[in-house]
């Protein structure tokens, strides 16, 4: 059996045909009809290449092949005429060898970076795995405040895992962690909680708020629940003056910083506003309706601009955006007790934030019956006048 080894097709795109032994007969390259390989006799001699540009009896008679004119079905072959053989690639062919390389670069390039892709999509996936992870334990801890259910509140805080080598993140996890333990706190002071209990939450709040702040020194919202936790440890302090006295150095100058730092920050002056408010005992009454304006204005305030950036505020799940119902609150509060109470705007106020958060116990159960019960008795504040932030 003579062979045609390495022939270029020459026949047009014609049908599929078996050799005489009934194999097909292949064919090879993508130019079919231009070129031939003319097959030649003789020992060392290799084969030549000439353009065909029509068929002729001649280019018939000395390759061996002519163009097909009909449809079969198989893959594309040459027909040879009065003889028998395979047409197939030479394997020494250029062609056939830079295809080869390019193929083995291909397919080490794809297996090398395969692998290095997974790994960097894993530590991606795993990263953001984490935030969110976090994004939806900041969301149970914030409807966990609002339901004041501190015994879920503990158990969020514990739930938060430290990222490595993130100090933005860890910053916010700590910031999140410190303000489970503060708000299971100021819940704790509605909820009669045992003092002991109530200054371990404070100072559990006090330690996770400063690690947040050697992480970002800047970070204004870890001060300002620093300056509420710490507020409040002086708060049940208050019969030992020793003790109290190093909370309210501390207090004062993280306070200064804040104001220096940020002294229109919504959440600052929502925190800032009972020290506006309080009026030690025998201040006269022109002063306390003083004191009580100003820390109103405060408030008004404060909700003016969180109203403000929460239209610009941050994609990020993580950044404090609280605020707004925690002043309408404060400001419910503040025109129910002020010396000339309000108790109609009080009212308007408490569902104001109601509408915000509907789940809030503070002001559903506690503050909106005070507020209702004080329109019954011509607008009186009720004789309880203990102040917490929900």
């Amino acid at each position: 059996m003579s062979h045609l080894r390495g022939a270029y097709p020459v026949c047009c795109r014609g049908p599929n045909r078996k050799s005489a032994d009934g194999r097909w007969l292949r064919r090879s390259g993508a130019d079919c009809g231009e070129r031939i390989r003319h097959a030649t006799r003789g020992a060392g001699r290799q084969p030549h290449l000439r353009r065909v540009t029509q068929w002729s009896a001649e280019t018939q008679r000395r390759s061996g092949c002519r163009p097909f004119s009909g449809r079969s079905a198989g893959p594309p072959t040459l027909e040879l005429v009065g003889r028998q053989g395979v047409v197939d690639h030479p394997p020494w062919r250029y062609s056939n060898i830079m295809t080869s390389i390019r193929k083995w670069l291909i397919a080490g390039c794809v297996c090398g970076c395969l692998p290095m892709v997974g790994y960097a999509a894993a530590l991606g996936g795993r990263q953001d795995t984490s935030r969110e992870a976090a994004a939806r334990l900041v969301a149970d801890v914030v409807r966990a405040d609002y339901d004041g259910d501190r015994t879920k509140l503990a158990a969020l805080r514990e739930r938060f895992v430290m990222p490595a080598n993130d100090p933005r993140l860890s910053s916010l996890v700590h910031y999140w962690r410190g303000f489970a333990m503060w708000r299971r706190a100021i819940n704790g002071f509605n909820d009669d909680a045992p003092p002991d209990e109530l200054a371990r939450d404070l100072q559990t709040a006090v330690d996770d708020f400063q690690a947040a702040l050697r992480m970002r020194p800047g970070f204004v919202d870890a001060k300002v629940g620093l300056i509420s936790a710490i507020g409040y440890q002086g708060y049940l302090r208050r019969s030992d003056a020793d003790a109290t006295l190093p909370s309210l150095v501390r207090l004062l100058g993280t306070t200064v910083e804040a104001l220096v730092d940020a002294p229109d920050h919504p959440r600052l002056l929502w925190v800032l506003g009972p020290s506006l408010w309080f009026a030690p005992p025998g201040t006269s009454d022109g002063l306390v309706e003083d004191r009580q304006a100003r820390a109103i204005r405060a408030y008004e305030r404060a909700l003016k601009v969180v109203r403000a950036t929460e239209q610009r505020a941050a994609l990020d799940p993580l950044e404090p955006r609280w605020g707004e119902p925690e002043l309408l609150m404060s400001l419910a509060w503040s025109n129910l007790h002020r010396a000339s109470p309000n108790a109609a705007l009080a009212e308007k106020q408490a569902r104001a934030a109601l509408a915000l958060v509907p789940n809030w116990h503070y002001v559903r159960d506690i503050l909106l019956p005070q507020i209702q019960q004080a329109r019954r008795s011509d607008g009186r504040s009720p004789r309880s006048g203990r102040r917490v932030h929900n």
